[in-house]
């Protein structure tokens, strides 16, 4: 298969020595001139590639970054293609012909779009690519230690359930705030309105909207109580 510039890879069967640390397990296609003028191509490891340190890393950005190491453009220093052989997780190709039994397309980053973790926990696992760094520490997360940004098809669909139970952790706090309470009843009719739902998943939701219902009612009996005890004292 032809190498996809903007494509994501994973190296299939491939072990690496015990005290080599130097990897992602992501790799991307790059193409590198020497003096000559002769193209060379490249299978590396996302963890070989150095930070552009951009404050912009949009998904425009990002692929404009992986289409400069198709054409050659990008400088060696970002893709360290001088002295590689300081490192082992980069693959020295005779062509752009990709052998399928070696390497295995995870997808073509044309045909996704760029979420933050809270929006993937709404998609099913097979229209996601998660936690994939384009480069060394690409979207670094200093409490869990865990790199790499989430994507999503363009023609994927929020999964109902997952929507739903995102919506739950995110706005339940047990019921403590109306803010919060009009987010979760808001989110659940949404769910209702526009998705659908398997294995009774449709009378969750409903039932959550029943106990949301439920505890405003109390609330306001609460509230009248309380105000007949302070006209009484």
């Amino acid at each position: 298969m032809k190498m996809i510039f903007g494509g994501i890879y994973y190296r299939k069967n491939y072990r690496t020595e015990s005290l080599n640390n130097q990897q992602y397990g992501y790799y991307i296609p790059v193409i590198v001139q020497d003096k000559e003028g002769k193209k060379h191509y490249r299978m590396v490891d996302t963890y070989m590639v150095q930070n552009p340190c951009w404050c912009d890393k949009s998904m425009e950005k990002r692929l404009w970054y992986l289409e400069q190491a198709n054409c050659g453009k990008t400088s060696s220093k970002i893709f360290y293609d001088c002295n590689n052989y300081y490192y082992y997780n980069i693959k020295n190709l005779e062509s752009d012909e990709l052998s399928e039994s070696e390497w295995e397309l995870i997808g073509d980053l044309h045909d996704y779009r760029l979420i933050d973790d809270n929006e993937a926990n709404e998609y099913l696992d097979e229209d996601l690519i998660r936690f994939c760094p384009l480069w060394n520490e690409d979207y670094y997360r200093w409490g869990s230690g865990c790199s790499g940004a989430n994507y999503v098809k363009k023609t994927a669909k929020k999964d109902g359930y997952r929507y739903y139970r995102n919506a739950l952790d995110n706005y339940s706090f047990g019921f403590t705030s109306d803010w919060s309470l009009n987010e979760l009843e808001k989110k659940c009719k949404e769910a209702l309105a526009t998705m659908t739902f398997d294995y009774g998943y449709k009378k969750k939701v409903k039932n959550t909207l029943k106990q949301i219902r439920k505890y405003r009612k109390l609330s306001k009996e609460y509230d009248k109580f309380c105000k007949e005890l302070n006209m009484k004292g």
